[in-house]
């Protein structure tokens, strides 16, 4: 009788064990790395020779009806009429207005301000005489003057090109070939010798056949003050390779593979409290079930102590790493 009762006691531990050994097993299946993604480099990152800085960035705080008069001055000088404030509606963190003629928007901080005039831009009707490139420039300038919207240090802002809007209208009669619809001018901000990439910090202006902006997104706050990096604290260009192979395989298939062609020193701004160094790496990625190359622009830290997250824009921290890479 005892002895079947020890036996039933060594069967019950044994079992015990195996259930946590099974959970252990289950814990290092999810939390094990996803196969990476396969990668060629053909550049190499270099170590920054100047000092290199963080920079604190001023966050506005406005009332709703501040940020509604901060939008109705740049519709205003957009050709225009301004919205009354009861025209808005709070949408999450921003107020918003639509109707036949204008949708726009502006964040409650005011640091980001969309509006877009659609039948302006006259996508399903022949365009005029749209304006050239000087003059895009020039009216600019003075959009950004009388709306208020130029930065402090109009310094900063430089520009990365003038491109345009190219649109095929048909109709079940008529097919016109592709024409130039709009002319955008593209804009984003310097600091110390380095580019600002990603979200925050950038400007575009889109130009119609008539008077008037027929678009704008603004994304810009102000730098509150900088601060500089130990030069100790910059990581090694060494490392970068590895750590863009991790960033890729956090978005990228296994099966793909991605081809570095560029990677550059540059200030990454995420529309957050810091613009703060990172290195963006530009290639390309082949996917193995279509053959098909599609652009891969990302970011790795350039310091060890950077205070917000850098990554590849299409990485979500909040998102589970034992999920895997994303399938694309």
């Amino acid at each position: 009788m005892k002895t079947n009762e020890h036996s039933n006691r060594r069967s019950i531990k044994g079992s015990r064990t195996l259930g946590v050994l099974a959970i252990i097993g289950l814990g290092l299946a999810l939390t094990l790395p996803a196969a990476a993604a396969e990668v060629t480099f053909n550049a190499m990152a270099e170590t920054p020779a100047d000092s290199l800085f963080i920079y604190n960035m001023e966050q506005p705080t406005l009332s709703p009806a501040e940020a509604a008069s901060k939008l109705g001055s740049a519709i205003f000088a957009a050709d225009h009429e301004m919205l009354p404030v009861t025209s808005f509606r709070m949408i999450e963190d921003r107020l918003a207005y639509a109707d036949d003629t204008l949708q726009v928007s502006v964040r409650e901080d005011g640091t980001e301000l969309y509006f877009t005039d659609f039948p302006a831009l006259k996508l399903a009707e022949p365009t005029g005489t749209l304006p050239g490139d000087k003059e895009a420039l020039t009216r600019t300038w003075d959009f950004l003057r009388m709306s208020g919207l130029m930065p402090v240090n109009a310094d900063e802002l430089k520009v990365d090109h003038v491109g345009g809007i190219m649109q095929a209208s048909a109709d079940p009669v008529t097919t016109y070939e592709p024409e130039q619809k709009a002319v955008v001018v593209y804009l984003y901000r310097e600091l110390d010798g380095l580019r600002v990439m990603n979200y925050g910090s950038s400007i575009t202006l889109t130009f119609g056949d008539g008077p008037g902006l027929v678009g704008l997104q603004y994304h810009w706050r102000e730098v509150a003050s900088r601060q500089p990096v130990e030069r100790g604290l910059a990581v090694d260009a060494n490392s970068i390779p590895e750590m863009i192979k991790t960033d890729v395989s956090r978005v990228f298939a296994a099966d793909a593979k991605i081809t570095v062609d560029s990677i550059e020193l540059v200030l990454h701004d995420n529309g957050g409290q810091f613009i703060q160094p990172a290195y963006c790496y530009k290639g390309t990625c082949l996917a193995a079930n279509d053959g098909v190359a599609v652009p891969v622009l990302g970011y790795v830290p350039a310091i060890t102590n950077a205070p917000a997250a850098v990554h590849h824009p299409g990485f979500s921290p909040d998102r589970p790493a034992s999920f895997g890479p994303v399938q694309k």
